[in-house]
């Protein structure tokens, strides 16, 4: 699913209320042509949309970060479990209509056998923010782009909500790594609330 390129904005809505569901949020999809770059087509899913796991609850706020790698939406207000606002990240694809394949979408939360590893628990709020990790351009076919999403209400041994960013394999290799802050766990540091990636280009010296 992750293979799957998609000409067009991706835009979450996390303050949506779907039917009764107040905060549920939605994603929207805008669909530009190749070659205009002009506005062609629009679609919106919400939790609610067939092919997209969970459904819609209050609080959810799916489509708090999105990203364009494939279509990702984060729900950081998602339950898993009894664990409240633990989070995840709902990797979506689009109906064949939209140039997608039409799969269920994958959802990647914390626990024992879960994609993202480690445990889930009350108010980790994974998925507030999503980014990914550039793949060298120059490896072309063989580029590979890592996804990396923030959990920063994540509690370290006795420093409640000082967070983690959990960098995830986009070739199905599972968790590569799982990282705080360097400078060591304080509390309410809320580590992976933003983030971004830096491509270095190497500088030609004459």
């Amino acid at each position: 699913m992750l293979a799957e390129q998609y000409n067009g904005v991706v835009a979450g809505v996390p303050h949506e209320d779907v039917g009764s569901a107040k905060d549920a949020g939605e994603v929207v999809f805008v669909r530009t042509d190749i070659t205009t770059d002009l506005l062609t087509s629009a679609y919106t899913f919400t939790q609610n949309t067939g092919g997209v796991g969970g459904s819609a609850r209050a609080g959810n706020r799916f489509g708090a970060s999105v990203s364009p790698f494939g279509v990702l939406a984060g729900a950081p207000g998602e339950d898993v479990g009894t664990a409240k606002d633990a989070g995840g990240v709902f990797v979506q694809t689009l109906p064949t209509a939209f140039g997608g394949n039409g799969c269920a979408s994958k959802l990647l939360t914390q626990g024992k056998g879960k994609a993202l590893g480690g445990t889930a628990r009350s108010g980790d709020h994974l998925g507030r923010f999503i980014g990914t990790l550039t793949g060298a351009p120059a490896r072309g076919s063989q580029r590979l782009d890592n996804l990396a999403v923030g959990a920063p209400g994540k509690d370290a041994t006795k420093a409640a909500n000082t967070g983690v960013a959990v960098v995830w394999n986009g070739k199905g290799k599972g968790v590569l790594k799982t990282f705080g802050y360097s400078g060591g766990a304080m509390k309410n540091q809320a580590y992976g609330s933003v983030f971004g990636a830096l491509t270095v280009v190497p500088r030609v010296l004459s």
